[in-house]
């Protein structure tokens, strides 16, 4: 099971709308959040839970757990996508021969793999090689699947003898060169894709996909009004606290694995004080036996 629960801010004892707090049952056995951290340490089970103000904003809560059903917690921060690129540093060239780079999608990560080869004849130098080598790339009028874009330099226009390979975001690729006898030695070191964290795409797409899940949405021929409602705010990043927690209720099968993954995003805020004491109480009620 995964789940996502999206806020503003984190408060540990505050009942906000929009926080996100650590909630004990009450008399009535429902959430309530808790009012410090000896009632929530004697309280034996804990929820995650985000406050809203009004039905379009509805509380969002995961389910209950007890301090040994906590595996970790970690605060994994908000980073952009990068996509993964290549840099192919040309040295020496004997003109008129034909070389060949190859670009090996590995993304799915089995063959067999999709193959682009870049076939183009070498210059007096390395410069007019890697020249040349662009300049196939830009003449291919099917363009190549999973390749952004093929140009001279680091940024277009500099370093001369040197070609760079900007893949599309979540592409893999490894390079091959086939200097025929052209004599060009390339060198070709990797910038890895980075994934991202807290991005307001990936967070909706999370949202979206646990709607069913959390609203009991089975009939999907009357989807509910505010099936695709989200929390996620488009311009804002988010930090994440990552909980991992295993479900111990009466009459799970053994041998199965039953961890459970709980994101909960916060946004970005330096210097959030509450977003630490949030934290230090939660890691609190995970080493409780």
């Amino acid at each position: 099971m995964r789940q996502v629960i999206i806020s503003e801010l984190a408060d540990v004892f505050a009942a906000t709308a929009g926080t996100t707090v650590l909630q004990i049952k009450d008399a009535n056995g429902q959430g309530a959040a808790s009012t410090d951290t000896a009632t929530l340490a004697a309280a034996g089970e804990m929820r995650v839970a985000r406050k809203g103000a009004t039905t379009s904003d509805a509380d969002d809560f995961s389910p209950w757990m007890r301090g040994n059903d906590i595996l970790s917690v970690d605060l994994v921060s908000w980073a952009d996508i990068g996509a993964e690129s290549h840099v192919a540093t040309f040295v020496g060239s004997t003109a008129g021969k034909t070389a060949t780079l190859k670009v090996i999608m590995t993304t799915q990560g089995y063959e067999p793999f999709t193959r682009h080869n870049i076939e183009f004849v070498s210059g007096a130098t390395a410069i007019a090689s890697a020249t040349a080598c662009v300049a196939a790339f830009d003449a291919q009028t099917k363009g190549f699947e999973g390749v952004l874009s093929m140009d001279i330099g680091t940024t277009p226009g500099t370093d001369d003898h040197i070609v760079t390979i900007v893949l599309k975001d979540g592409e893999r690729a490894a390079i091959a060169f086939d200097a025929g006898e052209s004599d060009i030695v390339i060198t070709v070191p990797k910038t890895n894709a980075v994934e991202p964290v807290g991005t307001p795409a990936m967070l909706r797409e999370l949202e979206i996909a646990q709607a069913g899940r959390t609203d009991g949405n089975y009939d999907r021929l009357n989807p509910f009004a505010a099936e695709v409602a989200t929390n996620i705010v488009a311009a804002s990043d988010y930090d994440i606290i990552s909980v991992r927690y295993k479900n111990s209720a009466e009459g799970q099968i053994r041998g199965v694995d039953n961890v459970r993954e709980l994101s909960i995003a916060l946004k970005v805020v330096a210097g959030d004080v509450a977003r630490d004491a949030f934290i230090v109480a939660l890691k609190g009620f995970s080493e409780l036996a």
